[in-house]
């Protein structure tokens, strides 16, 4: 009979405030509610940059309250443009594939009560303060569709910064900037905000501008990202300078970083980052012809890193690494890297801004054949809390979830799934609907990236009301309405679960212009074909003979049931949120495209759907 009846939520500016009951920001007093999840804060307006400590204690059945809880803390990130005080910055010459450094230094005269600082990068970046590695996060930020958005990581950083000299350095790797679609309209640069408070009250803003130093850095991508090929990293050694993000380091050669405008949203990532989820090592190692090559197989395929430590090679010598996810082959998808040595006793190549996906390595150009130890597997996914799991009695069963839990995984590395880790590396729209409701929502804490992902649908809409088919990546090819409509899907899918209006509303406009837009492509009653081919309508993506592109009038069926799908969906979601208006003017809608359909698919003397004839269904003969 345990139950919540009421609840007191405090919020304040300080953690020594709330210690002492002092809810500066609000105090919610005792709300009479078994509501023990969704509550919005609904205090002070919420500040930029500010840090808010919160503690609740709830009461039972019996009016009893219970202790409250350990002081919990959140903070605010840029909440509007126009509190972006830096300048985009970027190396006034480097290469587009060039991997940059970038340098601040900074000097205090007093220690800090509070820092945080905002990086947004068109690419990936790392973030350095004295020399050390921030936090563990890797390939930051998640990807969005770039030429609308980027998203910036906030980092709290004022534990790292001392009294004195300090340096701030940023590592940074052009990404997904370089993407065929991207390219068009990206450049690689970086904005750095800092907002602290010294330990005497006086305020610490610096921002990115051009006195930041930038310097090409010792790496490079290999390749462009494109569909199908995805290249690797090439590392020389004998270029890297060890000291580069320390204080003390002589900058004063480098250029200064050029300011350049770019017209993108910028928003904060909320979602989980991505991390290394597990460490593989090297399972066996063989000598390819004549010792020149070795062949490593790590055991499993995962999608994430190579590390690779080098003994007593020469400088100069290069060293090949290739990657397979087939025990034949010996290298898929251009997965290939390379690593320049510059002659130390022992050095270790790792990937950074790339990732590779498989199994097999294949070295070459090795002095010596490596130890098992020598190679290893970082595994790396979108990290988020695992919440749910599935055992049974049957170990077939067993091994079928848990495979699928491990593709999931290694599919959703930047904050979107996509449809593969190697070849293509896009966010289809029936994988993204698809794995959300069947492996990301019940087995994982993932209302954060489904109201990232959802968002990503959004920024695929152009003025017509259609739909890219993929994201966060523009890929004009192909598509359908399933694929179009994953973003609908998800948001009712995460509603399901978590019971969170709030992705409702975000999916809301852009779901109701994708009807507008299927509307206007009825002729007949019936959905039809749009775009510049079939492969802009495709239906059925795995139907019994596999001929994707060439039975339309499957096509033409299987993309009206999605557009019914898609009415439902959106008068279930007009009813949560109360718009009476859309309900009434969509129900029609569907009443009229359900018996449409029904009148020319359906024969009733067989009581078939006339489409399957072709393939045998219920016992009627083949008439293909």
């Amino acid at each position: 009979g345990q139950l919540q009846t009421a609840y007191r939520l405090l919020v304040a500016s300080s953690r020594e405030l709330l210690a002492l009951g002092r809810a500066d920001l609000w105090d919610s007093g005792v709300v009479r509610s078994s509501q023990s999840a969704l509550v919005s804060y609904a205090g002070e307006p919420l500040q930029s940059g500010q840090a808010y400590y919160w503690q609740v204690r709830a009461w039972d059945q019996a009016g009893q309250p219970s202790a409250w809880s350990e002081p919990a803390r959140f903070s605010m990130g840029l909440l509007q443009p126009e509190d972006w005080q830096g300048a985009w910055i970027q190396h006034p010459d480097a290469p587009a594939e060039s991997h940059i450094w970038f340098r601040k230094n900074v000097s205090l005269d007093a220690p800090l009560s509070s820092g945080f600082i905002h990086v947004a990068s068109m690419g990936y970046h790392e973030l350095y303060v004295n020399g050390e590695k921030v936090d563990d996060r890797v390939l930051a930020p998640s990807l969005t569709r770039l030429d609308k958005r980027v998203q910036y990581v906030t980092y709290d950083i004022a534990d790292m910064l001392n009294t004195g000299d300090n340096t701030l350095a940023v590592w940074y790797g052009p990404g997904w900037s370089r993407y065929n679609f991207f390219a068009k309209a990206t450049k690689q640069i970086l904005k750095v905000q800092f907002n602290g408070q010294l330990s005497d009250g006086r305020a610490l803003e610096f921002a990115s501008d051009a006195n930041w130093r930038c310097h090409i850095s010792s790496s490079q991508n290999i390749g462009p990202i494109q569909y199908g090929n995805n290249g690797g990293e090439q590392i020389d050694a004998r270029r890297h300078l060890p000291d580069w993000n320390k204080a003390g380091f002589d900058d004063s050669a480098w250029p200064q970083a050029r300011e350049v405008d770019a017209s993108v949203a910028l928003s904060a990532q909320v979602s989980d980052p991505s991390r290394i989820i597990e460490t593989l090592t090297a399972q066996e190692i063989s000598a390819g012809p004549a010792g020149k090559s070795y062949r490593v197989d790590m055991g499993k395929n995962f999608t994430g890193w190579i590390e690779l430590k080098l003994h007593d090679q020469a400088a100069g010598d290069e060293i090949t690494i290739k990657v397979s996810n087939q025990p034949g082959t010996e290298v898929d998808f251009n997965q290939v890297s390379r690593y320049i040595c510059a002659r130390a006793a022992t050095e270790t190549f790792s990937h950074r801004f790339n990732y590779i996906a498989g199994r097999w390595v294949t070295l070459e150009g090795l002095k010596k054949k490596p130890q098992r130890s020598d190679v290893i597997g970082y595994a790396i996914s979108t990290d988020m809390e695992r919440i749910g799991h599935f055992s049974s009695s049957n170990a077939l069963f067993n091994q079928i979830y848990e495979t699928d839990i491990w593709t999931y995984l290694a599919n959703t590395t930047e904050g979107f799934t996509a449809d593969c880790p190697h070849r293509e590396r896009l966010g289809y729209g029936e994988v993204g609907f698809a794995t959300a409701w069947g492996i990301g929502l019940p087995n994982y804490r993932s209302g954060a990236l489904y109201s990232k992902i959802v968002r990503d649908w959004t920024d695929m809409q152009e003025a017509n009301g259609w739909i890219h088919h993929t994201v966060p990546q523009v890929n004009t090819h192909y598509g359908g309405p399933l694929w179009s409509s994953s973003g609908l899907n998800i948001a009712w899918e995460a509603y399901q679960t978590y019971g969170d209006q709030r992705i409702l509303e975000s999916a809301y406009a852009t779901s109701r212009q994708w009807l507008e837009f299927l509307q206007s492509q009825v002729e007949a009653g019936l959905l039809q074909p749009y775009g510049r081919s079939w492969g802009h309508f495709l239906g059925e993506w795995a139907n019994p003979d596999h001929q994707r592109n060439a039975q339309p009038r499957e096509f033409l069926y299987f993309n009206n049931c999605i557009y019914a799908l898609n009415l439902t969906t959106f008068i279930n979601i007009a009813a949560i949120l109360g718009n009476e208006a859309d309900i009434a003017e969509y129900r029609p809608r569907l009443r009229a495209l359900k018996q449409r359909i029904h009148q020319e698919f359906f024969d009733p003397e067989r009581n078939i759907n006339t489409t399957l004839l072709r393939y045998g269904q219920l016992g009627t003969p083949h008439l293909a």
